[in-house]
């Protein structure tokens, strides 16, 4: 089958389809002198049987559409316009791979490929993409003392998941366990009375540098008008508190305090809003004292002291009485001070775009916000056959199309279950 037009007024045009024991078979050409015909041919054809049904129309099956099972309109696939010999079906990335997993830092671009005929006509195009975790403020490294993600839903203990401390509620006493997390599947509610958590070995060894971490959503609004003193954090044993960690209601700040022979203290002074998820994070050692909230320093003493390491040391969050109001998630402590890159971030990807092609602002698809689930994203055939209009093809005739996609947060992407159905213009059906 040759498809493509062809003149034949001169010998130049002559078509030679093959040849046997000397027979050369020729269309058009130059004969006796003469030319043979002038003008244009399509779609020769050569079958090895005596035909006798001729169709000239060459007819292309519309809109068709599928349904599984009882017929209800809701259309497992279709496609828009003409189905014009659907031999085309892609299910993997250039690289041959089923999936794609993209590493994306803050603010800068990733790409995923998919290579295409040079002209295809995509009839329909949509792929799996995932949010994953990435680093984050419950990554587990080196310098992880423990970490307890509160994603029990049940019982008195929560797993450390750096697998060294466990931690327990209460003394023995049923939490709040309630789905509002931050992260996973559950957090903690506290009642703002005599909810706490604890562990009474965590301390016994105290490194140089510290960092206590949590991400925190408040029952009530912490500011000027608020005059309770609860306590977020204690660390302390027999000869009474050596770290204290509290809202102070007559002074309307966050206290930070350290006695050990002496005392240094640091305050922050802003506003909690209820209902709004916090991450506070405290550290001591070397680098002074410092309070940081939403990964931004608010508050500095350059003061170095820390505690004398103490077998009788508790460390609580919440505490007997007075404890703090709301919802409490991702506890961690590490044995370094960490600084404000590392604070506050969930790991996750966000506010993604995806462009298709060139880069022109036009965004085939977008999420606003983290982006820490999974969805079937649609991709418009438009740009996509608009990008293998432009592209310059291989010597295999394909073009390779990007999949460029944008965060503003680090965090991952995985692709997969691509699928993209095409058709291919310039063959014969």
């Amino acid at each position: 089958v040759l498809p493509n037009s062809t003149s034949g007024s001169y010998q130049s045009d002559d078509i030679t389809i093959g040849s046997d024991i000397g027979n050369i078979f020729s269309l058009g050409g130059y004969i006796g002198g003469t030319d043979n015909f002038d003008g244009k041919i399509d779609e020769l054809r050569i079958s090895t049987i005596q035909r006798s049904v001729f169709t000239t129309s060459l007819s292309y099956p519309t809109e068709p559409y599928l349904e599984i099972g009882e017929p209800d309109d809701a259309k497992e696939w279709r496609v828009s316009g003409e189905l014009r010999n659907t031999d085309g079906f892609l299910d993997h990335f250039n690289d041959s791979s089923p999936t794609a997993n993209l590493t994306l830092v803050g603010n800068e671009n990733q790409t995923a490929y998919v290579a295409l005929p040079k002209y295809a006509v995509v009839t329909g195009m949509k792929m799996n993409i995932a949010g994953s975790r990435i680093g984050g403020t419950d990554e587990i490294n080196e310098t992880t003392v423990s970490l307890w993600h509160l994603d029990e839903g049940s019982g008195i203990t929560s797993k450390d998941a750096a697998n060294h401390y466990n931690i327990s509620f209460r003394g023995g006493g049923e939490p709040q366990w309630t789905p509002d997390s931050k992260m996973g599947a559950y957090a903690v509610r506290y009642d703002g009375l005599d909810d706490y958590m604890y562990n009474t070995d965590i301390f016994d060894n105290v490194p140089e540098n510290n960092t206590v971490e949590f991400w925190f959503k408040p029952n009530i609004t912490m500011d000027e008008n608020y005059t309770n003193s609860p306590i977020f954090v204690e660390i302390g044993g027999v000869s009474g508190k050596v770290i204290h960690i509290r809202w102070d209601g007559n002074l309307h700040v966050i206290r930070f305090y350290i006695e050990n022979g002496g005392y240094n203290l640091t305050d922050y002074v802003g506003t909690l809003n209820a209902g709004q998820w916090y991450h506070l994070a405290f550290t001591w050692g070397k680098g002074g004292m410092n309070i940081f909230v939403d990964g931004t320093k608010v508050a500095n003493n350059t003061a170095t002291r820390n505690i004398i390491p103490n077998s009788a040391f508790t460390f609580k969050v919440g505490i007997e009485s007075g404890s703090i109001k709301g919802v409490v998630d991702e506890i961690k402590v590490s044995n370094v001070q960490k600084t404000n890159y590392s604070f506050g971030s969930t790991g996750y990807p966000s506010d993604i775009f995806l462009e298709v092609g060139t880069p022109d602002g036009n965004y085939e698809w977008n999420h606003s916000g983290t982006f820490s689930g999974a969805e079937t994203i649609i991709i418009p055939t438009a740009a996509m056959n608009s990008a293998l209009s432009t592209c310059t093809p291989d010597a295999n005739k394909l073009c390779t199309i990007p999949l460029l996609f944008h965060s503003n947060t680090s965090g991952g992407l995985n692709l997969s279950r691509l699928n993209v159905t095409y058709s291919n213009i310039s063959r014969t059906p």
